[in-house]
């Protein structure tokens, strides 16, 4: 078994229990994609409500990375579709 501390992700994830245990946590969800392409999922003490906003949460943030990524495109298509619209 490799030694945890080599990983890749483990200075990752030691900053991440750090900023945890700074916190009164209730519960943790983790999701990570593995080699085959299958998530794995892990949980502390996370029930249905938990995991429903866990998710809600992560879906939140990649739709705030997918519009800041396209910020640009998004204003050229709104600025044309109000040219459109003056016309």
């Amino acid at each position: 078994m490799t030694d945890p501390r080599e990983l890749p992700y483990a200075g990752w994830l030691e900053e991440a229990i750090r900023l945890l245990s700074a916190q009164d946590v209730k519960s943790i969800g983790l999701a990570a994609i593995v080699n085959d392409g299958e998530t794995l999922t892990a949980y502390y003490q996370a029930n249905m409500t938990a995991m429903t906003v866990m998710a809600a949460s992560i879906q939140a943030d990649a739709t705030l990375q997918m519009v800041t990524n396209n910020a640009r495109m998004i204003l050229d298509a709104a600025e044309e579709q109000e040219e459109d619209d003056d016309a």
